[in-house]
């Protein structure tokens, strides 16, 4: 699968926003083709991979950690993040976990561009589609107009 990623590049001279969905409740998860790999380490690792390249260094970054209502649900049900992820050792409470991949994935080093980050879950339709949404639209729209000599 990381053989294929090299090839998007070729795509990104153009680019001037990513929107980026992480699915933050696949802590316990591991991907089909490697069975050894965390599905949410593995996210972590093309996250890093894609705002790292320089190709995309002046691209607005929008990071949607996604399906923070099956997280919370796996919390309830005592699912436990440090089980998992070694490097945790907090509360196993929705709001103290949801700030570790806020902090590992808003970890990026030396971006000229602002990078967005959204804790959502997109079966909350009218939460996505009032609040959400029209935020991304807008952060968008801000940082294309000023690429124009406009503002």
């Amino acid at each position: 699968m990381t053989d294929l990623r090299s090839l998007w590049t070729s795509y990104f001279p153009d680019v001037g926003s990513i929107i980026y969905l992480a699915p933050i409740n696949a802590f316990d998860q591991f991907l089909v083709e490697d069975l050894d790999a965390n599905r949410l380490e593995d996210s972590v690792t093309l996250w890093r991979e894609v705002v790292s390249n320089r190709l995309l260094a002046n691209a607005q970054m929008v990071l949607f950690l996604n399906k923070c209502d099956l997280l919370k649900a796996k919390l309830d049900d005592g699912v436990r993040l440090c089980d998992y992820v070694k490097s945790y050792d907090g509360a196993n409470e929705y709001e103290s976990v949801l700030v570790l991949p806020t902090e590992v994935f808003g970890s990026v080093p030396d971006r000229s561009s602002e990078l967005f980050i959204y804790p959502t879950s997109m079966t909350d339709t009218g939460t996505m589609r009032i609040n959400l949404i029209a935020n991304v639209q807008y952060s968008v729209l801000v940082e294309n107009l000023k690429s124009l000599p406009l503002i």
